[in-house]
C-alpha cells in the first residue's frame, strides 16, 4: 500500500544479507517469494516473509502505524532489491485468500479472558504478548523470573474490553538487559489471573 501522492510505501522493512547468510541470490535467476499477513488486533498487523520457502530472520515483523492496512485492504507486497543489488522482476504472482488463517481480525468483542503464548518464543531481543479482555477493568501484565521476583511491568492501567498486544524487549523495570532463561508473564484482569512461560535465548 503506497502513499497516493508520493507513491512511497507507507510501511517497509529491510532484510539484510548478513542476517540471512547464503539465502539471497548474487547471480541472475528466478526465486520464489511469499508474504503471509495476519491482522492480530485493532492496532497491529504481522508479516511473515519467505524467500525460496525459507522464513527470513526477524519474522514476524509488525506494522502498528495508524495508516496500516486493515481487514479487506491487503494489496500486493513485494521484495525490492537495494540500489546495488540484482534487478528484481516479478512474474506468476498468486494471491491466496485464507480468511481463517491469514486475516482473522473481527471487531466483535472477546467472549472471555485469554492470554496467548508470546511470539516468537524463544526470542531475542524482543517478543510480543497478546491478550483479550472480556470486560473493561483494571489490568496488569507483569514479567517474573522463576523465583517469583517481578522483573518488568508491561501494563498497569484501566483498559476497555478488546484485544491487546504489547512488546517485551528483555529488560527489567530499570532498563537493564535480562540474561537468558525462562520467565513467566502474568495477566491479571477482573477475577482472572493467567500465566505462561517464555524463553529468552541469546
Amino acid at each position: 500500500r503506497s502513499d497516493t501522492i508520493t507513491f512511497l510505501p507507507l510501511y517497509s522493512h529491510n532484510f539484510t544479507g548478513a542476517e540471512n547468510p547464503g539465502l539471497f541470490p548474487t547471480v541472475d535467476g528466478w526465486h520464489k517469494m511469499k508474504v503471509e499477513v495476519k491482522t492480530l488486533n485493532a492496532d497491529s498487523t504481522a508479516f511473515w516473509c519467505y524467500f525460496d520457502n525459507q522464513l527470513l530472520f526477524g519474522c514476524p515483523i509488525y506494522d502498528t502505524i495508524s495508516t496500516r492496512n486493515l481487514s479487506g485492504e491487503f494489496g500486493l507486497y513485494t521484495f525490492q532489491m537495494d540500489a546495488d543489488g540484482i534487478a528484481g522482476y516479478f512474474d506468476n504472482i498468486v494471491v491466496n485468500s485464507l480468511v481463517s488463517a491469514v486475516d482473522n481480525y473481527s471487531p466483535v468483542l472477546p467472549a472471555g479472558y485469554c492470554l496467548e503464548q508470546n511470539y516468537p518464543n524463544p526470542f531475542n531481543p524482543e517478543t510480543k504478548i497478546t491478550y483479550q479482555l472480556a470486560a473493561a477493568g483494571f489490568t496488569t501484565l507483569n514479567i517474573y523470573d522463576l523465583l517469583g521476583r517481578e522483573i518488568k511491568t508491561l501494563v498497569n492501567k484501566e483498559q476497555r474490553s478488546g484485544s491487546y498486544t504489547v512488546t517485551w524487549d528483555g529488560t527489567d523495570n530499570s532498563g537493564s538487559i535480562m540474561p537468558s532463561g525462562i520467565y513467566l508473564y502474568t495477566l491479571t484482569a477482573g477475577n482472572v489471573v493467567n500465566s505462561k512461560k517464555m524463553v529468552l535465548l541469546k
